[in-house]
């Protein structure tokens, strides 16, 4: 089990993967549709040792809002299987390119402890 918060999100972005939906870490090298993880908020309890939260965001081109939303439902149902994630709220995601921002699902989401 991953113990740091890069190995969880890392572990993340591979269950994604294999669950069908293309995903990753680095904003760089999204292309949507896909999913984007990232690093929410790390704490450290006494009982559970490093609590690690993320951000994962179901992204789709920018190509009108029904076709967006169609693509963005047919990722739902894997993301929330591998996160438990039980709610996605509408947020459009900044592009890098400098263009209109990308539709996008977001949920946080609490990764598993070692």
């Amino acid at each position: 089990m991953p113990s740091g918060a890069a190995d969880r999100l890392a572990q993340l972005v591979e269950d994604l993967s294999a669950a069908g939906v293309r995903a990753t870490a680095d904003q760089r090298t999204l292309n949507p549709p896909g999913a984007l993880v990232a690093l929410h908020a790390v704490a450290f309890t006494r009982l559970a040792g490093l609590d690690v939260e993320a951000v994962v965001y179901l992204v789709a081109p920018n190509a009108g809002t029904l076709d967006a939303l169609a693509v963005l439902d047919n990722m739902i149902d894997p993301a929330a299987l591998v996160t438990g994630a039980d709610r996605f709220e509408a947020f459009p995601l900044s592009n890098l390119d400098g263009g209109d921002p990308l539709p996008a699902l977001r949920a946080t989401i609490t990764l598993p402890t070692c």
